[in-house]
């Protein structure tokens, strides 16, 4: 009889060992987070700077909390990352982010990760105001970038090296200070073997990849500046009707 219990005993316990590693594999703890959802019309401020944070388009993040006049972002998602025309399939709009900004306002544009034989993390936004912004793209990893490694770029394709408008630290922060009203921050990561998938710009030169960068930035700019003016142009329509 105790046998018998042991058996039933020994049965039930496993039963519930593998439900709990079939749970476990199927609803890991990181997605337990669920993502929150933002518009256009939020507003991140920052008192102590005189400074705001806003996004051009909706999206979502897992989590939003503002230390030390930064704001972090978790898992940030804009919704307009899809890129049509370029042939890149390896987009992630996935990301952390933090941003902190002093006397300025900031909306910010496009948050992309090309994920490639050339791993490109892309950041855009304007600015409204004469301030300086930090900026951290917390690309997971504790080892200094080199500046080499980083593109600032302005109105008219301008690169800026480090020194005319920014500078970087050692924990992979940029400050940047220069007066342009559009602002593109890059980092190139290390080339890994190509991907034959891949289009051949990106496959084999740099500096393409980084004419298709510019290309997808004024994109953006436009299919965003196309949407805010017809925002305004129904609103605009609402009001006169009224």
């Amino acid at each position: 009889m105790k046998k018998k219990t042991s058996k039933h005993t020994l049965t039930g316990l496993t039963a519930v060992l593998i439900w709990v590693l079939i749970f476990s594999y199927y609803c890991p703890a990181s997605r337990a987070q669920t993502q929150q959802t933002f518009t256009t019309a939020d507003k991140f401020s920052i008192p102590n700077l005189n400074g705001t944070i806003s996004f051009a388009v909706n999206g979502s993040y897992s989590e939003a909390t503002l230390n030390n006049n930064t704001w972090t972002f978790k898992d940030l998602t804009l919704n307009n990352q899809s890129v049509p025309g370029f042939g890149l399939n390896d987009f992630s709009s996935v990301g952390n982010l933090m941003f902190s900004t002093q006397n300025s306002n900031v909306t910010i544009l496009a948050y992309l990760t090309l994920s490639s034989s050339f791993p490109v993390n892309l950041l855009s936004y304007t600015v409204e105001g004469k301030g300086k912004q930090m900026v951290n793209l917390e690309l997971g990893t504790s080892s200094p970038s080199s500046p080499d490694e980083w593109s600032v770029i302005v109105p008219n394709n301008v690169v800026l090296a480090e020194g005319q408008g920014w500078t970087i630290f050692p924990d992979n922060t940029l400050i940047i200070t220069t007066p342009a009203s559009n602002i593109t921050v890059a980092h190139f990561g290390s080339i890994t073997p190509t991907k034959s998938n891949l289009p051949f710009y990106i496959q084999h030169s740099i500096a393409l990849t980084m004419v298709a960068i510019l290309a997808i930035v004024v994109t953006l700019a436009l299919i965003i500046r196309a949407n805010m003016n017809k925002r305004k142009n129904f609103k605009a329509k609402g009001n006169l009707e009224q």
